[in-house]
């Protein structure tokens, strides 16, 4: 499967892109090819294009945009953080799930600025640690909670989806359900009271619905 990387890393820009529209376009095109992008699912992948180009990005079973070393699904996303980031700035990243915004983040701000990127599912928690050790982004803290009205326990929702859990009592049941799992929540306010956690300048929040 190594092997099967370098090609794909190899291959021109332009077909990558296409690869990806025509995935979308045709759902013909998506099951032929559907072989080629479950077997890069959950490897390193070299970013090609867009504000994360050159860093090594681990997308597991996720969009296969991300498993082709394509740019970001998310555009405006990307434009609105390199049009208001800036060096030495904190950055939270809440609900950060594999950690590609909190990587972008983490290059615009350098190691003058910090990154806090909130993610409560533990096998989220693991292929973002590993995006963020693999990259040696110094300036990026993994926060293993969920940020939320009250601090305790909750209980919250699994999809198969990575990018469509959330909290039980806060959004609506995510398409997909596979089980659920308790989570450790705390505010936004009794979160930024940690000695160690720097005040935002910048709050990125994709929570599913809890975003109030």
């Amino acid at each position: 499967m190594q092997m099967l990387t370098r090609l794909v890393e190899r291959l021109p820009q332009p077909l990558l892109v296409a690869t990806v529209n025509a995935r979308k376009r045709s759902p013909v095109f998506r099951r032929c090819s559907e072989w080629v992008a479950e077997r890069l699912r959950g490897r390193d992948v070299l970013v090609r294009d867009g504000l994360a180009k050159g860093l090594r990005f681990n997308a597991g079973h996720s969009n296969a945009a991300y498993m082709i070393g394509s740019s970001s699904p998310e555009p405006d996303v990307e434009a609105a953080m390199a049009a208001l980031l800036r060096s030495g700035m904190t950055f939270y990243d809440i609900g950060a799930n594999y950690g590609y915004l909190s990587m972008i983040a983490a290059r615009i701000v350098g190691l003058k600025g910090k990154v806090f990127s909130v993610e409560p599912l533990l096998e989220n928690v693991r292929i973002l640690e590993h995006n963020v050790t693999s990259n040696h982004l110094a300036n990026v803290t993994v926060v293993p909670v969920a940020l939320g009205a009250t601090d305790g326990q909750s209980r919250f929702w699994v999809s198969d989806n990575p990018y469509c859990g959330t909290l039980a009592n806060a959004g609506k049941e995510p398409a997909r359900l596979i089980g659920e799992v308790s989570v450790e929540v705390k505010r936004l306010d009794a979160f930024t009271q940690n000695t160690e956690v720097t005040r935002p300048d910048f709050i990125k929040i994709d929570v599913e619905g809890a975003e109030a």
